[in-house]
């Protein structure tokens, strides 16, 4: 069963990289300001990674952008959310990740992509420049 749409983007990142982020965000929202994102902006006990609203908004976005940096791969809720969008691309054969490459890391195999966008290290250009190519993705 197939969960309604809700959102076109989720943004899956780790706090560290809040700056980048927002600026992203804001680029997205002056470029088409009805766009329907979903952030947590709620602190997640880090004890308990299974937040069954934010999986479940997880399946209710069009597009699932995540953040790769250090602290991302840090992050217990991060690699959970990355995961769960994974799967979901698995399942249903369709491009839903959307993946920047922030900040230069380690990245573990099966997140290693062929059409993850360059964002290294931090460059705000490139930021922009991502977030047009994710509307365009969106169709928006």
């Amino acid at each position: 069963s197939h969960a309604q749409i809700e959102y076109d983007v989720f943004i899956s990142y780790a706090r560290e990289n809040d700056k980048e982020m927002e600026l992203f965000e804001k680029e997205l929202i002056r470029s088409y300001p009805n766009i329907r994102i979903f952030l947590d902006r709620k602190d997640i006990d880090i004890g308990s990674p299974w937040q069954p609203q934010i999986f479940e908004s997880l399946d209710k976005c069009r597009k699932v952008v995540v953040f790769f940096s250090p602290d991302y791969l840090k992050s217990k809720v991060c690699k959970e959310e990355f995961n769960i969008a994974w799967v979901r691309c698995r399942e249903t054969d369709q491009e839903i990740l959307f993946p920047l490459y922030l900040y230069s890391t380690n990245l573990p195999t099966y997140m290693k992509f062929r059409n993850y966008f360059d964002c290294r290290e931090g460059d705000e250009t490139k930021l922009r420049i991502a977030s047009s190519r994710l509307l365009a993705a969106l169709g928006l």
